[in-house]
């Protein structure tokens, strides 16, 4: 509002929203809020154990307790990170730097748990 403009005001100039955040997220392939997409649901992808049935009733305990955002896109998003390594040029040189001076590297590559 500090410009006399009463409208939300965003970076980008547009408001995508929760909801339209997780479509994206979905879109790409990655979990949002720790939980599997309904598509997951019904092809059964990495989902033992997060839904429990009692009579009629069914309870999501395990995203309760046990959630993860991890799937195969996001492993594949992290191996390929790994697979990387240091990009930065700074970095590069910064190591080179360290290792002549202090005799190991001061930055390594991104770890990534799998």
């Amino acid at each position: 509002k500090k410009d006399g403009t009463n409208t939300l005001q965003t970076q980008d100039g547009y408001w995508v929203g929760e909801k339209g955040f997780e479509k994206s997220q979905q879109a790409q392939g990655y979990r949002y809020r720790l939980r599997p997409s309904n598509e997951e649901y019904a092809k059964g992808i990495e989902v033992d154990n997060l839904m429990y049935q009692f009579g009629p009733l069914k309870l999501k305990l395990g995203e309760m307790f046990g959630g993860t955002g991890n799937n195969e896109a996001l492993r594949d998003l992290k191996r390929k990170i790994a697979r990387e390594g240091l990009t930065d040029p700074k970095m590069i040189e910064e190591n080179e730097y360290w290792i002549k001076r202090y005799g190991h590297k001061r930055w390594s590559s991104y770890y990534v748990d799998q």
